[in-house]
Parts: structure tokens; C-alpha cells; sequence
């Protein structure tokens, strides 16, 4: 009684796991050179590859990871060059709703440089300022047999002074080429958006 109720399970048992290995997916791929190779299990190594079922049919295909790269790489230039025109489009809605001819650009230009002008004069001004102030320390450090401390660090405050008012001024003439390269910019977008109505 036992052994006839023990047999039929037996094949139950094999039959259980007997049946993932044969519904276990294959796996097809072609190496460096060419040839084709079947597996259980798929490829290392970042190799494209398909999985087929057992009537030779593909299931699924996996690219490369060259091939995975090259996508993500090709959707992200997708995607900026998507933000890109739209961040184009939202500028030009501003240039037009910002001004209503080039003559108008050109005097907020004007009045662009003009602020940037007077702190320009203002660095220059205490540039001058300094220059003479280490003009008037050199003549005393020549003038002074043994020059005391007090007199070469007033020299070095000033260098340094001189130093970072020097990157000031170039800081703002940079600015202010910035700034008329941008207008210049906006001008030319607005004639062209415009047709030179305007």
C-alpha cells in the first residue's frame, strides 16, 4: 500500500523539477568574431544578446552596453536639445514683450552702461588713490635709512589693495563687453523676429 502510494509521488517529484528546466529560457548570442552561441544563462561581459523560446522564437533582445550607452547618451542630447528650444522660445516671447523697436534696446543699453560706467570710474578713482598712496610709502622707504615695520606693512596693505582693485577693474571692463555683446545679441534676435519692422 505504501509503495504504490510512494511511487506516484516519486514522479511527482521528478516531474516537478524537471519542469523549470524545461521552460528555462535560452539564450543566443555572436561573439567578436561572429560566431553564434546558445546558453542557458546569458553572456558577461556587456555582449548584446536574445532570449528565444524553445520554438526559436525571440522573446526579448538586450543591446550591448556600448549599445545601451549610445541610447542613453542620444536621448539626453534629445532632451537638452528639447530644453534648449523651449528656452529659446520663452526668450523671444520676453524680447517682444520687453521692447517694441531696436532703438528702445539701444537706450536700455545706454542706461545698462551707465550704471556699470560710474563703478568703473569709482575703481579707477581709488586706483589712482592707492598708486599715490604707494608712490608717497616708496619715497619715505627711500628716504628712511632703516625702515621700520609699520612702513613696509603700510607697503604690503597697499600692494595688495592695488592687487585686488587691478581684478575689480578688469572684473567690470569684462562686464561691460558682456553686457554690450548682449544687447548686440538681443537686437539682432528682435530684427529677426520682427523682419525689420522695426
Amino acid at each position: 500500500m505504501n509503495a504504490m502510494r510512494t511511487v506516484p509521488l516519486g514522479l511527482m517529484l521528478v516531474l516537478a523539477l524537471s519542469a523549470p528546466l524545461a521552460d528555462a529560457a535560452t539564450y543566443k548570442w555572436v561573439d567578436a568574431n561572429g560566431k553564434v552561441h546558445y546558453g542557458s544563462v546569458p553572456p558577461g561581459g556587456g555582449i548584446a544578446y536574445q532570449e528565444i523560446d524553445k520554438s526559436g522564437r525571440v522573446i526579448r533582445s538586450v543591446d550591448s552596453f556600448a549599445e545601451q550607452q549610445r541610447k542613453r547618451a542620444e536621448e539626453q542630447r534629445q532632451r537638452e536639445a528639447k530644453q534648449s528650444e523651449l528656452d529659446r522660445q520663452r526668450r523671444d516671447r520676453a524680447l517682444l514683450a520687453t521692447y517694441t523697436s531696436e532703438a528702445e534696446i539701444d537706450r536700455q543699453l545706454e542706461r545698462a552702461l551707465e550704471q556699470e560706467r560710474l563703478q568703473l570710474d569709482s575703481t579707477e578713482q581709488q586706483l589712482r588713490q592707492v598708486l599715490k598712496n604707494l608712490e608717497d610709502i616708496d619715497k619715505r622707504i627711500k628716504a628712511t635709512p632703516k625702515p621700520g615695520a609699520v612702513l613696509q606693512q603700510q607697503q604690503a596693505e597697499a600692494n595688495q589693495i592695488l592687487a585686488n582693485l587691478e581684478e575689480r577693474l578688469k572684473r567690470q571692463r569684462t562686464s561691460i563687453e558682456q553686457t554690450r555683446a548682449r544687447f548686440e545679441a538681443d537686437k539682432v534676435r528682435y530684427r529677426e523676429l520682427t523682419n525689420g519692422r522695426h
